[in-house]
């Protein structure tokens, strides 16, 4: 069997990647699994986890995506009130919402291998500030406050839809 390229095993790396990026912003975290993703990708779960020995790996591999993705949405450079406008706004957003939900569930869970949540809100909040000046960090630790109590209180609507109390 012929040795693969460097180009290519970096092809391979960045379509499971792609895959894992679109499988957690839409099913999330608990739902993907190398299954979900060899069928996804048509590689097999060996491949996968050839690259990516453990799930946790999928979203150290995916922090500077995540973070690009987050402040794609975000206004961060027009002053505080901007920042807060556009970060409410950001949060009616899916995949915005969806990144949070994985940095809440890994805050929660967290492993001490595992430090994806606070390396990324750490790195969130520091290039706010640069943008907006030492402040901006607690403005974005209460908007992180406000985003809990949003995304909660979705999932609370969404399980209690259907039920005889709200029928």
């Amino acid at each position: 069997m012929a040795k693969r390229s460097k180009v290519d095993t970096n092809r391979t790396i960045q379509f499971i990647l792609d895959n894992a990026n679109q499988q957690l912003l839409t099913v999330g975290y608990e739902n993907m699994s190398y299954t979900t993703l060899s069928l996804a990708t048509e590689l097999s779960r060996t491949g996968i986890s050839h690259h990516f020995p453990k799930k946790t790996d999928f979203l150290t591999a995916l922090e500077g995506r995540f973070l690009k993705q987050l402040i794609d949405r975000l206004i961060i450079n027009e002053g505080s009130s901007q920042l807060e406008q556009s970060w409410h706004k950001a949060l009616l957003n899916s995949e915005f919402s969806a990144i949070l939900k994985l940095v809440f569930h890994h805050s929660v869970i967290r492993s001490e291998h595992c430090f994806f949540s606070q390396r990324l809100m750490t790195n969130l909040s520091n290039v706010v500030a640069l943008h907006l000046g030492e402040s901006a960090h607690r403005q974005v630790e209460h908007l992180l406050g406000v985003s809990l109590v949003h995304i909660t209180n979705q999932s609370t609507t969404v399980s209690t839809e259907g039920t005889p109390d709200n029928v």
